[in-house]
């Protein structure tokens, strides 16, 4: 669950910080954090849960909600608290509405307030695939109204009601990874300040663990399902204690089983497959992989990685950083793509970049040509459409630099391979920054670069997100650019002008390009405006 840029400014009205847990997944990405001090209370989650295949409510959904925030003390010093938790569940039309007081969610002087909301029906979950960024739909409503608790603030105290619209889908994962999707939904912090009505609250622990005791068989997944049972008997206890902390699943959970290829060792939260990936023996997880070890198992907690990705990690961020035996993580990544059943697209979050950004990101231009070659969708974005496979090439192939600074040798040819996909799209708009790769790459004065993706069918009239197309990007830019890098934008103005099939009648706020050269005087970009297209 990614994050949108944070702050109050960057989410107009939207201010606290309303993360959904999906399953298995960590926090939304569709997240607004408020940073400051303010007076708001959160005093319902409605909303309602439907078939994401037919429309069609869902009856008995349980929601699980908790409360948390950063409250400051003397010397700008905060600490995490929890308010409160509560649950409640669906009616017959798919409705549901959990309301708190306004005593039990607020206090003065708490900032960073966060909702973090769950919802478990057997059988069913948020995301039917894991190439999707797509969650649930979620609104504000907002009333201010005098309060006396919020004297230090003005008298004024924000009432906020959350409006959450999900849609499920049936469950498509195997039982391992259904249990482990359970404990996350169990998860709970270690000690709240209030809890809303006791058996709705107990109802949603005892539906989970129901549904894991008859979907465990191995031994791993009794240890699992033995878990969410020993949660669901404290679940209404105010000082929580995690038992995963607790040596009878310490014990269970402390070493692979030799018989139960899908087995976690607490040591990383890794399958036997992921551990010998990460340490680049390739006959070991042809073996493994031969058995019938899952290559699609991400982590539970921290990275979230899977074979492929935590293998991808030891072959280091770029050609000149590769270790010695680089050609052993080589041999494992080409071991994995190999099979049938490696998912090339897999992330442990929806939202989180797939094996091919990391891959761009990290300079592989041999495994980017491996995952591409292996099915890989090119067309996948990660932190609410913030990033794309393009978006991350353009940007490496402009510099020949890494996210750290460093050189990347490989950036232009894994550019290069990208562009040659037939299944890339070469137009798509960024949230980021609002450009297409043409437009970012002509705002940066990136005439090579801007060059190649006109050659591979990039759009030359394909406007951003503030509808601007390329020419009056570029038109733009070099105006304002009048002494720095003047000849780089000139150059992105004089390729785009003679690029087949540029529009030169298009109007922005008024004007054409030229029209804009004209009133900037600039004879150099009027002369390369009013030249024949070639």
């Amino acid at each position: 669950m990614a994050s949108s840029r944070t702050g109050s400014r960057l989410a107009p009205r939207f201010a606290a910080l309303v993360a959904c847990a999906i399953g298995l997944l960590p926090p939304a990405p569709a997240v607004a954090i408020d940073l400051e001090v303010r007076s708001i209370a959160y005093v319902e989650i409605k909303g309602v849960i439907r078939d994401g295949r037919t429309n069609a409510p869902l009856e008995d959904a349980r929601v699980y909600a908790t409360w948390t925030a950063v409250s400051y003390g003397g010397y700008g010093r905060g600490t995490s608290v929890c308010l409160r938790f509560a649950a409640g569940k669906s009616d017959s039309q798919g409705r549901f509405s959990i309301v708190t007081p306004e005593w039990a969610v607020f206090r003065p002087g708490l900032a960073q307030q966060f909702v973090d909301i769950r919802i478990h029906k057997a059988g069913w979950q948020e995301m039917p695939e894991g190439d999707s960024e797509d969650g649930r739909a979620m609104k504000l409503e907002e009333e201010k109204v005098a309060s006396a608790a919020a004297l230090s603030h003005g008298g004024i105290l924000a009432k906020r009601r959350i409006g959450v619209d999900a849609r499920l889908f049936p469950a498509r994962e195997d039982a391992n990874d259904r249990l482990r999707r359970l404990r996350s939904m169990t998860m709970r912090e270690p000690k709240c300040e209030n809890r809303g009505e006791d058996r709705p609250i107990q109802e949603y622990f005892d539906a989970i663990a129901s549904e894991a005791q008859a979907l465990a068989k191995t031994k791993y997944e009794k240890a699992l399902a033995d878990l969410l049972a020993s949660r669901a008997s404290r679940a209404l206890a105010k000082d929580h204690v995690d038992e995963e902390g607790e040596d009878w699943f310490r014990k269970v959970t402390a070493y692979l089983d030799p018989e139960d290829l899908e087995s976690r060792s607490s040591q990383g939260d890794a399958t036997a497959l992921m551990g010998w990936a990460g340490a680049g023996n390739a006959a070991e997880v042809k073996r493994l992989l031969g058995l019938g070890a899952n290559p699609n198992r991400t982590r539970g907690r921290g990275d979230s990685d899977s074979a492929l990705t935590t293998v991808m990690k030891q072959y280091g961020w770029a050609n000149v950083n590769r270790p010695p035996d680089g050609a052993k993580y080589l041999a494992v990544i080409q071991a994995l793509l190999a099979d049938p059943r490696t998912n090339p697209d897999l992330r442990g979050a929806a939202f989180d970049y797939t094996p091919l950004m990391r891959a761009l990101e990290y300079g592989q231009d041999d495994v980017v040509e491996l995952l591409l070659k292996a099915g890989a969708n090119p067309n996948l974005t990660a932190y609410n459409r913030q990033f794309s496979a393009l978006s991350i090439a353009s940007k490496r192939a402009a510099t020949g630099k890494n996210g750290a600074g460093m050189p990347m040798p490989g950036a232009a040819r894994q550019f290069d391979l990208l562009l040659a996909s037939p299944q890339l799209d070469r137009d798509m708009v960024s949230t980021y920054d609002g450009n297409t790769p043409l437009t970012g790459a002509i705002s940066g004065a990136y005439v090579e670069v801007a060059r190649k993706l006109l050659e591979a069918g990039a759009d030359p009239n394909a406007p951003n997100h503030g509808k601007a197309p390329p020419l009056i990007v570029a038109t733009e830019h070099a105006i304002l650019n009048e002494s720095y890098r003047r000849k780089e934008y000139v150059d992105t103005v004089r390729l785009l002008a003679a690029w087949p099939g540029v529009r030169k009648d298009v109007v922005v706020r008024g004007k054409t390009a030229l029209q804009m050269a004209r009133d900037a005087r600039r004879q150099d970009l009027i002369e390369i405006l009013q030249a024949e297209s070639r």
